[in-house]
């Protein structure tokens, strides 16, 4: 039963930012903000348990992929990368915004990213990595 109550508070030193979401097993959340960067909680102590570097401007959405193993960032130097949670490594970097991307999100089955940005465009994008030959 929702009961409105603040149960966490989650804290560091520079701006928090946007809330993207919680890592489907719900220990996880993910954080982006004004620092370029991509910050991951303890749900349970509200504690830092990493971040992600790459970006070059402000971090404005995030979403986890349904597995949780893949992390979706949107930013305002127009990109959306894809990181590996495990290891905190940028898989991808999709590229053809001409603005900042807003919103991203995954489809139920993990295989297509949906991103919006101020440059009007929503995009899908395929998430398949090619296998090697």
């Amino acid at each position: 039963v929702a009961t409105g109550r603040t149960i966490r508070h989650p804290r560091r030193p520079r701006r928090l930012g946007r809330v993207g979401g919680v890592q489907p097993d719900g220990r996880t959340l993910a954080t982006g903000g004004a620092d370029h960067e991509v910050w991951l909680w303890d749900t349970e102590t509200g504690s830092s348990i990493g971040s992600f570097a790459g970006h070059t401007c402000a971090v404005f959405s995030v979403a986890f992929s349904p597995g949780g193993r893949t992390l979706a960032t949107g930013s305002a130097d127009d990109t959306v990368r894809l990181w590996d949670v495990a290891t905190g490594r940028s898989i991808s970097i999709l590229t053809g915004h001409t603005e900042d991307v807003f919103s991203v999100a995954f489809s139920p089955d993990g295989k297509t990213l949906a991103t919006g940005s101020r440059d009007s465009d929503v995009r899908l994008w395929s998430t398949m990595m090619p296998r090697p030959s």
